[in-house]
């Protein structure tokens, strides 16, 4: 069945009218020369629309299909985009836990190579030590012609418990001193003290077999090897574990001790012994008198040495002590006194030893001085050979407290390092003023020997006489700088 179109023509295109519907028909241009519509019929028949229909909706699902590929497209590439984002950002986070771990192990590295390197120094100081006391033990021997006495250093570690205890005698004027109330007789058999912080249990201790050396005259006899520490002969009992006093008066002998020295109570003497301390830094020296009550501590013809040397350990730490002819040496100051009457006289101090990291000197190199004063009154250092220190040989500040009343006196003194600034340094530091020290007729020796002697500031109210250099005999030079805070 045929339908007729009724088709418009105008000068720009024609439109068809198809009876029952609108369908487009072929476009017949205008004549030039015939403005007018026209009116013309065309006829298609249902074949042709039904072809021209599916024509259009081919048309149509070809562009939708188009669009949903574009699509399908675009989705892909921004999944890609954002999966190579992720993985860039992945790979980033492993390179950079690769970098620190890598880091951490450097890190690690370089602290297991400080740790060996100061475990080899503390290693070959103590061995040092040992090698110098065995030699300083023969030629004493030797001199005194008598058999080289059995000190040496021990070859395994101190046991926790102490083996038979020392008998604490009377002390030296009975008028005076009390007879230890909890002690038995020497001649009584002895007992094994119940723990190493307990005070021993006493047993008879063996009597020098050679007397110790004619004290000397303060500045007049130098100290060294052959007068000071244990008399050559002596003959000495180990002492495994620390050992504590706290019974008044009490003396011992010949004891040769391998932990720490604490002193509890008064008027106690220890003489003719080795202090060889343990194991670790336990805060305090090898020898401590840190109790007020424990006044007139005497330390007599004894060795103070570590048999484990250890940053920050040093040999004699306190107050109320008084060291006569004392050898004192290895850790890394000689003595501390930080509080009234302390007392040095007539003692060898000497090749104290430095660390490359100390703690207590922001891990830097150990500050080693053979006398440090922090605080106190009533502090004597007379007639001592004081040398082989990389610091000061004496060094006053008052970090502890305010110092007064000092004696520095008939002393030889010199040290071996390049960090020394003066042999004896005197520093007001914190406090606006120092007062009360004497310095006079000591003797300067060593590396700084013809540089500066003492070092002070007008802070410092300083009595100084007959101080000279050893080398040349002439005036040991004083420094005064601007400050010394």
């Amino acid at each position: 069945m045929n339908r007729k179109i009724r088709v418009y023509m105008s000068s720009v295109a024609a439109v068809a009218v198809v009876s029952g519907g609108i369908g487009l028909a072929a476009v017949v241009p205008a004549s030039a020369s015939n403005a007018a519509a026209t009116t013309s019929t065309v006829h298609y028949t249902a074949a042709q629309l039904a072809a021209h229909k599916a024509q259009v909706a081919a048309k149509a699902k070809a562009a939708a299909k188009a669009k949903a590929v574009a699509k399908a497209k675009a989705a892909a590439k921004v999944k890609a985009a954002a999966k190579a984002k992720a993985a860039a950002k992945a790979h980033a986070k492993y390179e950079a836990a690769k970098a620190a771990k890598a880091k951490a192990a450097k890190a690690a590295a370089a602290k297991a190579a400080k740790t060996a390197a100061d475990k080899a120094a503390a290693l070959k100081a103590a061995a040092a030590a040992k090698a110098k006391a065995a030699a300083i033990a023969a030629e004493k021997a030797r001199r005194n012609h008598a058999p080289k006495p059995p000190v040496g250093s021990p070859t395994t570690s101190p046991t926790s418990t102490p083996t038979v205890a020392p008998s604490p005698t009377t002390a030296p004027s009975p008028t005076t001193t009390p007879t230890p109330t909890t002690a038995p007789s020497p001649t009584t058999t002895p007992t094994v003290a119940p723990s190493p912080t307990s005070v021993p249990s006493p047993t008879p201790t063996t009597t020098p077999t050679t007397p110790p050396s004619s004290p000397p005259v303060a500045g007049n006899v130098q100290p060294n090897a052959d007068n000071t520490g244990v008399p050559a002969g002596t003959v000495l009992t180990v002492y495994n574990g620390d050992l504590t006093i706290t019974t008044a008066g009490a003396t011992y002998s010949g004891l040769d001790i391998h932990g720490y020295l604490r002193i509890q109570a008064p008027n106690v003497t220890v003489k003719n012994s080795i202090i060889r301390g343990g194991t670790g830094n336990n805060g305090l020296g090898i020898v401590s008198d840190v109790s007020d009550a424990a006044t007139n501590f005497l330390l007599e013809d004894s060795e103070v040495v570590p048999q484990y040397p250890v940053v920050n350990l040093d040999d004699v730490k306190g107050w109320n002590y008084t060291l006569l002819r004392d050898n004192i040496h290895g850790s890394v100051d000689g003595l501390k006194m930080y509080g009234n009457n302390a007392t040095v006289e007539d003692s060898w101090i000497h090749d104290l030893v430095t660390y490359a990291h100390d703690p207590a000197q922001n891990n830097g190199p150990s500050h080693s001085d053979g006398v440090q004063i922090l605080s106190g009154t009533n502090l004597k250092v007379i007639g001592n050979t004081i040398i082989g220190q990389p610091n000061s040989s004496v060094i006053i500040t008052q970090d502890n407290g305010p110092v007064s009343n000092v004696t520095i006196s008939g002393n030889w003194l010199g040290s071996q390092g390049s960090q020394q600034v003066a042999t004896i340094k005197l520093l007001n530091k914190p406090l606006p003023t120092l007062s009360g020290i004497t310095v006079t007729n000591n003797i300067f020796e060593g590396q700084l020997a013809s540089a500066c002697q003492i070092l002070d500031s007008p802070a410092v109210t300083l009595v100084s006489s007959g101080n000279v250099i050893g080398a040349t005999n002439a005036t040991a030079k004083l420094l005064r700088t601007a400050s010394t805070t």
